[in-house]
């Protein structure tokens, strides 16, 4: 029987948590977890020494340091701003958390600003739940059989989106919003309306602010203890190296050849960034998993909640040492136009079945009317920041988190990009300086700007030249 690792359960009912399982309980609520394979609960106080509730994961604090004992907040437990000033505290933090907030003014449940301790819940059970495989099956919770269909996972490579799951009556908590444990609903807290795009003068400030928050989090992490990162020939893995200039000797990189022809590519340029640099690097073969591989994985996901080459690869990044953490450049791509086209304007009117046809879902009746619940709660109509938020809540939120429960017997992964800050300022950049993608060769020039003479998704020289002309002039032929 597989075991549900580092996963947890939150109810007013104890009876819902497994009972072999770690528990802790305030008032009339209760959390648990798997013992010495599950995640740490941190006891969050007031200055005034009141329990407001539960800090779950992995947090980070301003000052670099994991929080690990005793979660300080700083507002008093009569404050008649708690619930506010909770959660402009939790926002300063990074690593991969969710918070149980308990107060006389309110109970709510929070996630980070990408959801990637993801959770799911039911209003029926009153309980929430790291996965499905944790919500109790009853007649109202049954398999959604007619989305599994369209769907199709794990047979095709998606995800469920706009807060559905596999089973009727149990939704996923989207990143920018949190669980009103009272009334059981959702409520989005962030953005709070219309984000206003930064001058060409202040990106400057917006590119350190993004960089020296990526910083902190690496060097917490590095301090923490052992500690490997992603090398690639991409983007993202190019900014977090530019950002770990200063610890980078105390980092094992690692390049995985995944089944693609992109492979040979990510470990030639990473094989040079590393030789160039100094860099401890090893490349990794590719495992393909086995069944037994895809069905726990299955099970630890929620299932069939994410599929595809993630899936296929879970024992991939298998590591000796559980102590191990692992960081990697998932969110990064908010700070480039990720589901934006050129034909897109600010004030372009999206429909819910162009952004479900965005994200590759089939758009049935369902799927498009949770998008126009979605679309409808978000309090701003700039059509750029619409897609940017598709890409956190609809892909970071519902396909990014999830998958990292079916990880564990890997590392204990974190996203540097995941902070409130980051998410921010990589929004309020201007339009035009995201669509030529000027973010991540500014961040590296910020930190280390060597590494922008190493091309990026490209080989060096004519071999990298060549392909790129004969695309230019594909594009020029399609475009006639």
């Amino acid at each position: 029987m597989f075991t549900l690792a580092k996963q947890f359960v939150v109810s007013d009912t104890p009876d819902l948590l497994p009972p072999d399982w770690e528990t802790f309980h305030q008032d009339r609520w209760w959390i648990g977890t798997l013992r010495d394979q599950g995640l740490p609960v941190v006891p969050m106080y007031t200055a005034d020494a009141v329990q407001i509730g539960w800090l779950v994961g992995y947090a980070i604090d301003g000052s670099g340091e994991f929080i690990d004992q005793k979660c300080a907040v700083p507002v008093r437990a009569t404050a008649a701003s708690i619930m506010e000033d909770v959660e402009q505290y939790l926002y300063t933090l990074a690593g991969r958390w969710a918070a149980v907030v308990l107060t006389a003014r309110g109970s709510r449940f929070h996630v980070d600003p990408a959801a990637s301790l993801a959770a799911v819940y039911c209003p029926e059970q009153h309980v929430v739940c790291s996965t499905l495989s944790l919500v109790p099956r009853r007649p109202s919770t049954r398999d959604h059989e007619e989305l599994a269909r369209l769907l199709d996972i794990p047979a095709k490579d998606g995800w469920y989106t706009f807060g559905l799951t596999p089973r009727v009556d149990v939704h996923r908590v989207l990143p920018n919003h949190y669980l009103d444990l009272a009334t059981w609903k959702t409520v989005r807290h962030w953005p709070t309306g219309q984000p206003a795009f930064v001058s060409p003068d202040q990106v400057g400030a917006q590119v350190e602010r993004i960089a020296s928050r990526i910083e902190r989090t690496i060097s917490a992490v590095v301090r923490h203890g052992p500690t490997t990162m992603s090398l690639t020939a991409g983007h993202d893995s190019r900014v977090l190296l530019a950002c770990a200039r200063d610890v980078r000797h105390k980092i094992e990189f690692g390049t995985l050849r995944i089944p693609d022809p992109k492979a040979e590519l990510d470990c030639d340029i990473a094989d040079r960034i590393a030789r160039r640099h100094g860099l401890k690097h090893e490349i990794f073969d590719w495992i393909e998993a086995s069944e037994e591989d895809i069905q726990e994985w299955l099970y630890r996901t929620g299932s069939c909640a994410v599929a595809g080459r993630t899936m296929r690869g879970v024992r991939c990044g298998r590591h000796p040492s559980p102590q191990v953490i692992s960081i990697n450049g998932v969110m990064g791509e908010l700070g480039r136009p990720y589901y934006w086209r050129s034909s897109d304007r600010e004030d372009a009117r999206l429909s819910a079945r162009d952004l479900v046809e965005r994200i590759n879902l089939p758009a049935c009746d369902l799927v498009v009317r949770e998008c126009e619940k979605w679309l409808a709660g978000i309090p701003c109509d700039n059509a750029f920041t619409i897609l940017d938020l598709l890409y956190l809540e609809q892909q970071l939120g519902c396909w990014g988190g999830p998958q990292l429960y079916g990880h564990v017997h890997d590392l204990l992964i974190i996203w540097p990009f995941n902070h409130r800050d980051v998410v921010d300022a990589m929004v309020h950049l201007p339009v035009e300086y995201r669509r030529r993608w000027r973010l991540v060769p500014d961040l590296v020039r910020s930190r280390w700007p060597e590494l922008n003479r190493h091309p990026i998704n490209r080989y060096p020289g004519l071999r990298g030249f060549l392909p790129r002309v004969a695309r230019k002039l594909r594009q020029v032929v399609q475009a006639r």
